[in-house]
């Protein structure tokens, strides 16, 4: 990951630096960003952060993440990968209730019922979802306090938030859109 901190204040460009390697090293979507860009005046005052995402994969769909044994009470269910089992007992808890659905094991979960379209086709794991949690996050902590007036632009896998204590003037706009065209 690429990343490239702007500012006429050299000790605030360095502290700005130091900040966000911090903050990128504890995200969890820090696998999510390709590179980052910041522009940061403090007698403006602007803060513009460029964030490069990185494509994600598709969403996973139920008939993805289980693997269906058919059984003489029903279906099992068998989901092998951790991250989706609470979403897959969410969907059947959520069709068929509990006294229909029972885990029979880490990874087994019996269904007293025939599966139907509608499950199999129920999204699992969205990761763009995942990612737009995980970037409100990443630019609350990495903005400066105080700087609440903020204006998002989003082009393909560009991100710009472009944030002021002062209202948010025309020419950080276009500086922010100039940055997004240029690369990370």
């Amino acid at each position: 990951m690429r990343l490239v901190v702007e500012s006429p204040d050299e000790e605030g460009r360095i502290a700005y630096e130091r900040t966000i390697n911090t903050v990128l090293s504890e995200s969890t979507i820090r696998g999510s960003i390709k590179g980052v860009r910041v522009y940061a005046d403090p007698k403006e005052p602007v803060f513009i952060l460029i964030l490069q995402l990185a494509k994600s994969s598709g969403v996973i769909k139920f008939s993805d993440a289980v693997a269906l044994k058919f059984v003489k009470d029903g279906v099992i269910a068998v989901c092998e990968n951790d991250k989706f089992m609470p979403e897959v007992l969410r969907i059947l808890w959520e069709k068929f209730g509990n006294e229909k659905v029972e885990q029979l094991s880490r990874y087994e979960i019996m269904v007293r019922n025939g599966i139907s379209d509608e499950i199999l086709n129920a999204i699992v794991y969205d990761p763009e979802k995942e990612l737009m949690a995980g970037l409100m996050d990443l630019i609350l902590r990495i903005i400066p306090e105080g700087f609440r007036i903020r204006r998002y632009i989003r082009k393909d896998n560009l991100l710009a938030v472009i944030a002021s204590e002062d209202p948010i003037k025309s020419d950080w706009i276009e500086k922010a859109i100039r940055m997004m065209e240029e690369s990370i």
